[in-house]
């Protein structure tokens, strides 16, 4: 910012305060978050802020704002205030879950929370989850609607995850409904133990459904998760495979290698410098060289071979 250019700004600032009873003791203006020293002629206080939240607030000082006010109090004897109304005056809001622990929890999934530790469980109930959206083709089976912000869709288990062990990664046994359905229909009949029927019996009270494709036998899945797993399984092989086959043609050798995606570790030996580096699937096959003994080494080469050249010269 040129000297003419703060000097216009200040002007217009030093005007503004003339309007409020202040008055600005900044004589350098550098921009709109530069520090600025203002007089409150009014209650003859000091206030340090900058140009930008002066201009901005109505008041501009704090003395002046807490003055409008018709009882001008700080946040902490309002947070005061409220605290001590509140005190010793019962609940009137109860929740739903007092009480409930352990398997009457609603997230109760034998004894280990609403986490799966299971990664192979895990697994299936995503992969379950992606055939019951599929064959419901991403739309609420009730309102037909689609996944948005407004109406975000789930998927349903129509017999419960707890009682029906067998049942869990069936895509028979799955719906995809929007959530606010979901809750409305988990707080009728509540979490856990939960059927087909009463589930039917929702859609007739509610929506006046009487056809299910769970009743009509058409329902095939799209995909069998025994041979989607297969395929994972396989693809990680074969990743597994190709570190290998990279690794010996750079003369390394992979000691630890287990594949999980791009960025799982692996530890790596180089066998000409004898050092042992650890990195990344994806470092790993985007680095030329793989390891930084060999680049080193490389750079040293083309580094004396310029160097011979120019000697030449």
């Amino acid at each position: 910012m040129t000297k003419k250019q703060s000097r216009i700004a200040l002007k217009k600032i030093s005007f503004l305060a003339k309007t409020r009873f202040h008055l600005i003791h900044t004589e350098i203006y550098e921009n709109i978050h530069s520090e600025c020293v203002v007089f409150c002629q009014r209650h003859n206080e000091t206030h340090v802020t900058t140009f930008r939240r002066y201009k901005n607030t109505k008041w501009g000082c704090y003395c002046c704002a807490q003055a409008s006010r018709k009882s001008p109090r700080s946040p902490d004897v309002c947070a005061k205030k409220i605290s001590n109304s509140l005190k010793n005056k019962p609940k009137k809001y109860k929740s739903w879950l007092l009480g409930k622990t352990g398997s009457s929890h609603p997230a109760y999934k034998h004894g280990k929370g609403n986490a799966r530790a299971d990664k192979q469980e895990l697994l299936l109930l995503n992969l379950w989850k992606k055939q019951v959206f599929h064959f419901y083709d991403y739309r609420c089976f009730l309102t037909h609607a689609t996944h948005t912000k407004e109406t975000p869709l789930v998927c349903h288990h129509l017999e419960s995850w707890d009682s029906n062990a067998k049942l869990r990664f069936d895509p028979k046994n799955g719906v995809v409904i929007q959530k606010q359905l979901h809750k409305q229909f988990h707080r009728k009949y509540g979490f856990g133990q939960n059927t087909t029927k009463q589930f039917e019996n929702f859609c007739q009270e509610f929506f006046h459904t009487n056809i299910f494709p769970w009743t009509q036998g058409n329902q095939e899945p799209i995909f069998i998760v025994t041979e989607h797993l297969q395929q994972t399984f396989t693809f990680k092989e074969s990743q597994e495979r190709n570190l290998n086959d990279l690794a010996a043609k750079r003369n390394h050798k992979v000691i630890q290698n287990k594949y999980e995606h791009a960025h799982s570790e692996c530890v790596v030996f180089c066998q000409r410098h004898n050092e042992t580096y650890e990195t990344t699937y994806h470092n790993y096959k985007k680095a030329t060289f793989g390891m930084r003994c060999c680049a080193k080494e490389k750079q040293s080469l083309t580094a004396s071979q310029s160097n011979r050249q120019r000697k030449k010269r």
